[in-house]
């Protein structure tokens, strides 16, 4: 809104200014000179007036004046003539005077032959061309104010209608309906918050599908595992028996407590965004930590030499960990032997800093990448091969939650996620990107996180 009141303010004031100016230089060069204009008129009335005061009647020349001539020949007496003081005095002097009146312009000649002077009365038709000439740029002028302003107006109208098109679009169910962008747009910004809007809402809406799908899909299993388990339990007399199906039962429950759990923090996440407080965050003692937490019964060798120096990154502690422990749990559950975490600086960015953690299992598949970041997506080829996660570790991958969440967490810190193929390992490789923060902030910020 600031570049659009800058703009409009701008355009008011150059049409204002650049008109008035052009249009005042325009009525100058247009506007006759009069000393041009009434020079043969003043030497003939002149000439008339030496001849009188030779001897000529005077009455005779005003009656061979002619009657249709643009300009019409009389006498008037001086003494009768109310002038100021100065002009009378160059009046008396015998000096030509120039008046302009209502109706035209007068000459007035005196002559020695009498107290009365020769005057030439011009029509005003040169006044009603001026008044005519100042009429023409007055229209002109405002008819060239709107021209600009409606030059301007026009891609703020289109603009508009384009926004508009796309709202009502999205309004009708169309989540996928965008404002093309253009840089030199005055409501540029209007159109950036529209497409950040309409694709949060595409997320909330796909995430509710999902969540929806989801419940309807993970629970049926379990409750239909516990309709089955009490019906047997009730015809079961068996104590020993019994307590297998009690047990099983219990397990059931559990499972769908868990899924309750993972669906109320995935749902609470977009939640949480609108308050995440960054602060800067040393990377390194979270990862081994994590590592220690999610490897501590696990049959994975776990591959990790932490940086000597600390590396800080501006973020959310708790959520880091959450992201970073998804991370390994995913690794955790499909490697085979050997687990490798390292971190290394961006090749083209000095100011990022890349957590790459591979494992050698299974991978996954080009086709794939895309589709298990969406919540409740897992690999097909993963499935059948899942191992539990430790019992240390709450975990949400089971359900095809965790890389959806270490997605969500990425965006929220500014930071990137790749996956891909490791190289050294043959299975997954997942990273994250993080920015690193400034070394001022990181050395303000560690007593305080120490002290803590």
């Amino acid at each position: 809104m600031r570049r659009l009141s800058i703009s409009l303010l701008l355009v008011v004031l150059l049409a204002t200014i650049g008109f008035d100016w052009t249009l005042d230089r325009l009525f100058v060069e247009l506007q006759p000179n009069d000393s041009d204009r009434l020079g043969p008129y003043r030497v003939m009335v002149e000439a008339l007036a030496d001849s009188v005061e030779q001897g000529a009647d005077i009455d005779s020349l005003i009656q061979a004046w002619p009657s249709d001539a643009s300009a019409q020949l009389s006498t008037l007496d001086t003494q009768q003539l109310a002038l100021p003081a100065a002009l009378r005095d160059n009046l008396n002097r015998g000096e030509s005077l120039t008046l302009e009146t209502d109706t035209g312009i007068s000459l007035i000649v005196p002559t020695d032959a009498s107290t009365q002077a020769l005057t030439l009365s011009i029509s005003s038709d040169a006044s009603k061309a001026e008044a005519a000439l100042r009429v023409a740029l007055t229209l002109l002028f405002y008819t060239g104010i709107v021209v600009l302003i409606l030059l301007w107006v026009y891609p703020l109208v289109t603009r508009l209608h384009t926004l508009s098109k796309a709202a009502k679009s999205f309004g009708t169910g169309n989540l996928g309906a965008r404002v093309p962008l253009n840089r030199y747009s005055l409501i540029n910004n209007i159109e950036t918050e529209f497409n950040a809007m309409a694709e949060r809402i595409a997320v909330l809406v796909e995430d509710n599908r999902l969540l929806s799908s989801a419940v309807s899909h993970d629970l049926r299993t379990p409750i239909a595992r516990l309709r089955f388990g009490l019906d047997a339990l009730s015809e079961e007399e068996n104590p020993k028996v019994q307590a297998k199906y009690l047990q099983r039962i219990s397990n059931d429950l559990a499972e769908m407590e868990h899924l309750v759990e993972v669906l109320l923090d995935y749902a609470r996440l977009e939640k949480q965004k609108q308050a995440l407080p960054l602060q800067p965050t040393s990377l390194v003692p979270l990862i081994s930590d994590r590592i220690n937490a999610v490897f501590i019964d696990a049959a994975n060798q776990v591959q990790w030499i932490p940086p000597q120096q600390a590396i800080w990154v501006m973020a959310n502690e708790r959520y880091l960990d959450m992201a970073i422990n998804n991370v390994l749990q995913n690794a955790q559950r499909y490697g085979n032997n050997l687990i490798k975490v390292s971190l290394h600086a961006d090749k083209t960015s000095a100011k990022r800093v890349w957590l790459t953690i591979e494992d050698d299992g299974p991978g996954i598949p080009v086709e794939e990448r895309e589709r298990v970041l969406k919540p409740f997506e897992r690999g097909r080829a993963n499935i059948e091969r899942a191992r539990p996660a430790t019992a240390s570790v709450a975990s949400s991958s089971g359900f095809g939650m965790g890389l959806a969440i270490v997605q969500r967490i990425a965006e929220w810190h500014n930071a990137m996620l790749t996956l891909n193929t490791s190289d050294d390992l043959g299975g997954a490789s997942i990273g994250l990107g993080f920015q690193l923060c400034d070394a001022a902030d990181a050395a303000a910020s560690k007593p305080a996180l120490e002290k803590s």
